[in-house]
């Protein structure tokens, strides 16, 4: 049973009748007693109040570090997220620019090769064009000499002119044969000529 301090104020004692308890006095102790009973019972009250605050203020604490802790961990996953894209997006590009770097050395080695063909072509020709000249210098030679020792014998010489017209257009047909353009073979090959 609650005792409240208007139990304690009607509270009644029966009373003997020798040796009784002094009414004034237990009536005076219950009124102090129902006082610092009331007074405990308000600061229990207010005590009580500011508990339930405090749980409310806990609860609404809980609520906030709760969603400081899925905040967290979502800006942990975020990071993770950007991260990872990160890292892919610079394997991208690493194998862009190691693409790009491996069309660029084999574009390079083309130009080389087509440089080296070159270098040899013109290696080539020159190689032709000194065969040629040497064999247009001899031929001419041979022409110098024989008008040379033609001297004054008008048969012969008109036979040395024939002989000599002869080999002058044998000369100028060799001449033809080799001054042509030459083809330049796949490496490894020998020039060739067109005739």
């Amino acid at each position: 049973m609650e005792l409240t301090p208007l139990d304690i104020r009607k509270q009644e004692f029966r009373r003997k009748s020798f040796g009784g308890l002094d009414p004034a006095e237990v009536e005076g102790f219950l009124e102090m007693v129902a006082v610092e009973f009331e007074r405990r019972q308000h600061e229990n009250a207010d005590l009580q109040e500011k508990l339930n605050q405090a749980k409310e203020q806990l609860a609404h604490y809980r609520a906030i570090e709760q969603t400081l802790q899925e905040a967290a961990v979502t800006l942990q996953r975020t990071l993770e997220e950007k991260k990872v894209d990160a890292h892919r997006e610079a394997d991208f590009i690493v194998a862009q620019a190691r693409a790009e770097a491996q069309r660029e050395t084999e574009s390079i080695r083309k130009e080389s090769e087509a440089l080296r063909g070159d270098v040899q072509q013109l290696r080539n020709q020159r190689t032709n064009f000194f065969v040629r000249f040497r064999s247009l210098l001899r031929s001419q030679w041979d022409l110098l000499e024989a008008l040379e020792h033609e001297g004054g014998e008008a048969p012969e010489a008109a036979k040395s002119a024939e002989d000599i017209s002869f080999r002058n257009r044998r000369a100028q047909r060799q001449q033809s044969a080799t001054m042509s353009i030459p083809v330049v073979p796949a490496e490894g090959k020998a020039p060739e000529t067109q005739s």
